[in-house]
């Protein structure tokens, strides 16, 4: 066995290092000297990725390729996505700009697969490491931030905590499926959940340790105590009102059950890859601010998909009902099953970080997201070291 494979510093972990790590601590040290960070850059390092494992998978044609296999509902969805993402590339109404932000989870799962593909996945030692590594800058941001500013100061981490608490929650999955996972290490990876105070992350961590096997009793007890604890603390930190009205999620989804009732017909397949929104308002009310500050930095006029934050209205805008439903009974059928943990936890955690999040579509969370995804639908216990399965 190849030690060096397994730890977070090798070849095949180079995604894990520049998600978890490389990311939030370039932003964490732009805004330590007074600048900001071009958060698109970690975008041009995953197309710099993705051409260093093509050359690396045509160097290797002299031998067998190993090729990962893909989840059931992708490989189903498929031809629908193909013919949709091709139709709007056809029409008047073709806006790049917004067409390449909606295409992002395509791009991701096929970096993803070639980069297995090319290197071989990731260790499940890795995976933890990762997410301890992460846990440790937003706590020590946390605790740095409050001692200097002398009140409990929400932590930043990669400029959207939020994300870097999803990226924590799939370590944590990986972490509590595990029997020779240290049980230590669930509680450090839930300890960083919390410390991001992300409310949809919080409910995502909190769920998955509950219906672990692993988690004795009286640990569930007390993180189903401290978990709402957090979420309810993390309005108080951010100075936000308790009102249900008052929260950008929530109006987003007001606002696409207004979208559906108003143009039903598009929810068949999609009003369109990227096209603009006939919503009867251009910018609900309570959503001004942020949505025309969105549509402002790309000169555009309207409302269109990616302003809607949450997975599940982003791919039922653009992609259509088909396609969400083939994605939710493939989660359905891996919650329900029992022979690999994993799955269902990854499971669980996309359902439910998907109503307030993009997770898919997040620059830092659909690479390590897709690579997890890719192993579990290898059909094989996770060793020491993942690799892909080799061909009979």
């Amino acid at each position: 066995m190849d030690k060096s494979r397994q730890d977070l510093w090798s070849l095949p972990s180079l995604p894990l290092v520049l998600a978890y790590v490389a990311f939030p601590l370039a932003d964490m040290t732009a805004r330590t000297f007074g600048r900001d960070q071009y958060r698109s850059w970690i975008d041009g390092a995953w197309l710099l990725l993705c051409v260093l494992a093509i050359l690396q998978s045509i160097l290797r044609l002299a031998r067998p390729l190993r090729f990962p296999r893909l989840p059931a509902g992708v490989l189903i969805a498929s031809p629908i996505v193909l013919i949709l993402a091709i139709v709007p590339t056809l029409g008047a109404r073709f806006v790049g700009v917004t067409y390449a932000m909606e295409m992002k989870p395509i791009l991701y799962i096929v970096f993803a697969w070639l980069w297995v593909s090319a290197y071989g996945f990731p260790s499940k030692r890795a995976f933890v490491q990762a997410g301890l590594y992460l846990s440790a800058l937003i706590a020590g941001e946390l605790v740095i931030g409050s001692a200097i500013w002398r009140i409990l100061l929400r932590p930043t981490g990669s400029g959207e905590v939020n994300y870097d608490a999803c990226l924590i929650a799939l370590s944590l999955c990986v972490a509590l499926a595990y029997e020779d996972i240290p049980r230590y290490y669930s509680l450090l990876l839930f300890g960083g959940v919390l410390a991001t105070f992300s409310r949809t992350g919080a409910i995502a961590a909190l769920v998955i340790l509950l219906v672990s096997r692993r988690v004795p009793k009286p640990a569930k007890l007390l993180a189903a105590i401290t978990a709402p604890s957090i979420m309810l603390l993390s309005f108080l930190v951010r100075g936000l009102q308790l009102s249900v009205d008052k929260i950008d999620r929530y109006l987003m989804w007001t606002s696409a059950i207004q979208l559906f009732t108003g143009s039903p017909s598009g929810l068949m397949w999609g009003y369109g890859v990227g096209a603009r929104l006939p919503l009867s308002s251009s910018v609900p009310g309570g959503l001004e601010d942020l949505w025309l500050s969105q549509a402002g930095k790309l000169d555009l006029s309207g409302v269109y998909a990616f302003q809607y934050h949450a997975m599940w209205l982003r791919i039922l805008v653009a992609w259509g009902i088909i396609v969400v439903a083939l994605f939710v009974a493939n989660l359905v059928v891996w919650t329900c099953q029992s022979r690999d943990p994993l799955r269902r936890y990854l499971a669980l955690v996309i359902f439910l970080e998907g109503f307030s999040m993009g997770v898919i579509y997040l620059s830092n969370v659909g690479v390590p997201l897709w690579i997890l995804l890719l192993f579990t639908c290898q059909g094989v216990a996770f060793p020491k070291t993942l690799t892909v399965r080799k061909p009979a």
